[in-house]
């Protein structure tokens, strides 16, 4: 699969998301730092995910994943994912990666709101990171940490289908 099409596929995969009355972005960071979330959550875009990329693209927004629930983590996830493709990042800026890596964490087990085309685009994304990460001959460990992710992704679907 190439860029534009794995661009395509997760813009279509998560076309029709909505943060619905989950948490999001902004509430998540007031969360983190112990404030008051009830402005932030009325100013959280919960509509279309495709607004908050300038954000993204600005600012790696890692903290809020943390206290993102489910329905935050699927409305921001393709931000996290589209970002991860503009620039070659550690792996571990990806708070996705680092979940997949981390498979104790709460956040993994949030992943099984995401539908099967979800799925299958995150399985693109780890696919395509890996190959380009070994065609740049990049460092060993960035491969390593994509793949455990992957590896640990599939075993996830299986368990929840």
């Amino acid at each position: 699969m190439t860029r534009e099409e794995l661009i395509q596929s997760i813009y279509a995969a998560f076309k029709d998301v909505k943060l619905e009355d989950g948490i999001g972005l902004l509430e998540a960071e007031m969360i983190d730092y112990n404030y008051d979330r009830t402005e932030a959550r009325n100013k959280d875009e919960r509509d279309d995910w495709t607004k908050l990329l300038p954000i993204f693209y600005v600012n790696y927004a890692i903290e809020g994943w943390t206290f993102m629930d489910a329905k935050g983590i699927r409305f921001h996830l393709p931000c996290y994912l589209l970002q991860d493709l503009e620039s070659l990042l550690y792996p571990w800026d990806n708070p996705l990666i680092y979940t997949l890596n981390n498979v104790e964490n709460r956040q993994f087990n949030e992943l099984k709101i995401l539908n099967a085309a979800q799925r299958l685009v995150i399985i693109e994304f780890l696919k395509y990171k890996i190959e380009e990460f070994n065609t740049e001959d990049s460092n060993s460990d960035f491969i390593m940490e994509y793949q455990n992710a992957k590896n640990n992704f599939e075993k996830f679907i299986v368990t929840i289908n």
